[in-house]
């Protein structure tokens, strides 16, 4: 039997998290591509509001009173990521199902079909940990909307393309994981970035199949997110790659070298990306030298015209 929402009262297979922060102009299309999920199981969407004050509360309140059934809410007084605490630790508690998909507040679902084609999919391969697909990516500059991954069939990422596609593998609106996986050992975590080390980790432990179907939206430069604070802020990027570096080395070491060519080549890339946005910035500090250091003097030659003629622009 299909059903929206969690009108019969059965076992939860999904929990839907969505983690918002005055996000009012994204979060109906988030909300509305959950409710209207058609499956043959029982699922649940857990929304974390970190303290909105711009209206985003009132939405979510909205919909929990329009869909009592299938939305719970977890509301903070005060704002929780501010004070360092982890907003997945807070809903954890309150997941019941037996996997796990996401949709953040700014992005949205776009196919009423989505969680029952990546439920199958683990159904039917027990070897998988988790279930991912393309996505749309919508740049909120500009108005264009591309495809998130150049990858154009079904099939189980290996480790090494979760490595070198790093966040461009899949989007976090597309993840449906176990939820055993849901957290993961310290050594593998990064500040401020979950998507990835998580990814790589799982990669790791059991299959992570795609499905080449464009099946959520993720706003690219929205209002106050992750992207575009990387964008903007040099010090944050400084610390993000070498966040990327230290993790990447452990998991060199954790899987014993078997990765190490895909770990290089991506930490060259990030290399590669540092330099170009030093000599952009004219701040050249001691993490430039590092990259600088270890590019080929082709690349060095070539970061360095790409960026000097950006800046004459």
């Amino acid at each position: 039997m299909l059903f929206s929402g969690g009108l019969m009262r059965e076992r939860i297979v999904v929990s839907i998290l969505c983690i918002t922060y005055n996000q009012k102009e994204y979060l109906k299309s988030a909300l509305a591509g959950c409710v209207h999920q058609e499956t043959d199981f029982a699922f649940e969407i857990i929304v974390h509001d970190d303290a909105s004050t711009d209206g985003t509360t009132e939405i979510i309140k909205e919909y929990a009173e329009k869909y009592p059934a299938l939305i719970r809410t977890l509301y903070e007084e005060e704002n929780q990521y501010s004070k360092g605490n982890s907003i997945a630790k807070i809903m954890f508690p309150a997941i019941r199902g037996r996997y796990v998909a996401f949709c953040e507040g700014d992005d949205y679902w776009c196919d009423a079909h989505k969680l029952q084609k990546q439920v199958n999919v683990m159904r039917e391969h027990p070897s998988a940990v988790a279930c991912v697909h393309n996505a749309w990516v919508l740049d909120c500059l500009t108005g264009k909307k591309t495809k998130f991954s150049i990858k154009e069939d079904d099939g189980v990422l290996s480790t090494e393309d979760i490595i070198q596609w790093g966040n461009r593998g899949y989007a976090t609106a597309s993840l449906l994981m176990k939820r055993d996986y849901f957290f993961i050992p310290a050594e593998f975590q990064m500040t401020n970035v979950g998507d990835y080390p998580r990814a790589v980790y799982m990669s790791l432990q059991g299959d992570i199949y795609y499905l080449k179907d464009c099946m959520s939206v993720y706003r690219f430069n929205s209002s106050g997110s992750w992207t575009q604070k990387l964008a903007n802020d040099l010090e944050e990027y400084r610390s993000h790659i070498q966040d990327m570096r230290d993790m990447l080395q452990y998991v060199n070491k954790y899987s014993g070298g078997r990765y190490q060519q895909a770990i290089a080549r991506k930490i060259y890339i990030n290399n590669y990306g540092l330099v170009y946005r030093e000599i952009i910035s004219g701040s050249r500090k001691a993490d430039y030298l590092t990259a600088w250091n270890e590019l080929s003097t082709f690349d060095k030659i070539k970061v360095s015209l790409l960026a000097h003629l950006r800046r004459m622009l």
